[in-house]
């Protein structure tokens, strides 16, 4: 950050600050997502097994689902977030009369560095039935049981890998110009005033040709290098 001021006698005053900032996020997650409603991959499709439905009341609160897809997943990525802010004010006081002037602009940059630091995902997917059961109400855990071993390699079959780079940008501009005069008597001041603002932003971002799910109903998920994290479906 940088602030100037500049007052050369009593009337004027120049005053100019420029602030950049720089922001780096970066995660390193892994989970197991199951997709028991999800029917996009060719060939599968989950089926409610007759006679394995708990109701309460319209909610379909325990069931076992055939043919529902798991998929372990690692998802990283880097992603930095650039600012630039510069602001002018001028003012000017000279008797009763007195002027002011800003001008303001801004550029904000959302990116992934590299490639090789971009959104990532590595994915593997097995199908296999579900049996979930939340009977037990919203402040015990529900439980999910499937007799296919998540924790073996052997299980699964990969699914289409995906980097997704990410380039956004987008600038404002803003100015205002003020004038005013003081006055004695019934009528203390009249003032004007103007001001113009302005806006763009530009989103360039890649995406997978793989069909990607559209809900995420259960995850158990952990952050590496937590391997304590990690999930056994039994």
């Amino acid at each position: 950050m940088v602030s100037a001021q500049w007052k050369p006698n009593a009337e004027f005053e120049t005053t100019l600050d420029i602030l950049a900032t720089r922001l780096d996020v970066a995660y390193d997650e892994f989970g197991l997502d199951i997709y028991p409603d999800d029917a996009s991959v060719a060939g599968h499709r989950p089926v409610i097994v007759p006679g394995s439905v708990k109701l309460d009341g319209d909610t379909v609160v325990a069931a076992t689902i055939n043919d529902v897809r798991f998929m372990a997943s690692r998802e990283y990525s880097l992603n930095r977030h650039d600012l630039l802010n510069i602001g002018l004010r001028q003012t000017w006081d000279s008797d009763a009369w007195h002027a002011s002037g800003a001008v303001n602009w801004s550029s904000a940059h959302s990116y992934h560095p590299n490639y090789n630091e971009g959104t990532v995902r590595s994915r593997a997917m097995f199908f296999a039935p579900l049996t979930y059961d939340g009977s037990a109400g919203y402040k015990t855990i529900p439980t999910f049981t499937t007799p296919v071993d998540a924790t073996n390699p052997a299980n699964y079959q990969l699914y289409q890998f995906n980097i997704a780079p990410k380039d956004s940008k987008d600038w404002d501009f803003y100015t205002r110009a003020d004038l005013s005069h003081d006055f004695d008597g019934f009528v203390t001041k009249l003032a004007a005033g103007a001001n113009i603002t302005g806006a763009s932003a530009t989103i360039s971002a890649a995406t997978s040709t793989s069909p990607r799910p559209p809900t995420r109903r259960c995850r158990r998920w952990g952050r590496a290098p937590t391997n304590s994290c990690r999930t056994t479906i039994s």
